[in-house]
């Protein structure tokens, strides 16, 4: 994440774009939805740590926006500024973490809600930082919209597999093809959508036969 961020220093307000940044979207919103969808809807042998599992999954989303806008805030020569937010962060999540597990019934889930308050603020925080200093123009549609819809499709194709193969009673199975179903079903997806634009695969290894898979110019 360090690396991207030193590759748009160098001119980066004039030259850094939102759809750039939109990559980290689709993957943590992709990681997210298949942990949800496992920790809610999952085999036997994935149930023990459901709840905990099941709220922890949120976080998936926020520390994906954390690591990468990091690096690019840091390329942009504001090396100081996530560690500011981050220390943010963690401040609220010592204070609720002592509040939800000593105070209330939560217990362990406390602890893991105040993990993702921690990341949820700092990955925030980021990404509204980025926006004000690059002076961004965010289309939601491409940015939000299709990538949320796109991650709903796999989390049902996951949960719909995942339940149909375990009636044979192969639990391993199950869990392996479901993960692999999914990842085809948002592949498909996106491939429909088209929510990214050439720019996007400029950083990217074999971004020109992307571009041609993904049909953008």
């Amino acid at each position: 994440c360090g690396a991207c961020g030193a590759l748009w220093a160098d001119g980066a307000l004039r030259a850094f774009r939102a759809d750039r940044a939109s990559l980290t979207f689709f993957s943590g919103r992709a990681l997210f939805t298949r942990v949800s969808f496992f920790a809610f809807g999952a085999n036997r042998a994935l149930r023990a740590g459901l709840p905990l599992r099941g709220r922890a999954a949120v976080g998936v989303l926020f520390l994906s926006l954390v690591q990468t806008l990091t690096g690019i805030i840091q390329g942009l020569g504001k090396p100081q500024i996530p560690v500011y937010f981050l220390a943010a962060g963690g401040a609220v999540k010592v204070i609720s973490m002592i509040v939800l597990m000593k105070y209330t019934d939560l217990g362990i889930l406390g602890a893991a809600l105040s993990t993702v308050l921690c990341y949820a603020i700092a990955g925030i925080a980021d990404t509204l930082y980025v926006i004000k200093l690059a002076k961004l123009k965010i289309s939601y549609l491409d940015t939000f919209i299709k990538p949320i819809f796109s991650s709903i499709l796999m989390g049902v194709a996951v949960w719909g597999c995942n339940a149909l193969v375990l009636r044979t009673g192969h639990t391993t199975l199950a869990t392996l093809l479901a993960v692999c179903f999914g990842v085809f079903v948002y592949c498909i997806a996106m491939v429909l959508l088209r929510p990214f634009s050439a720019s996007d695969f400029d950083f990217i290894p074999k971004g020109d036969k992307l571009k041609r898979i993904f049909r953008v110019r």
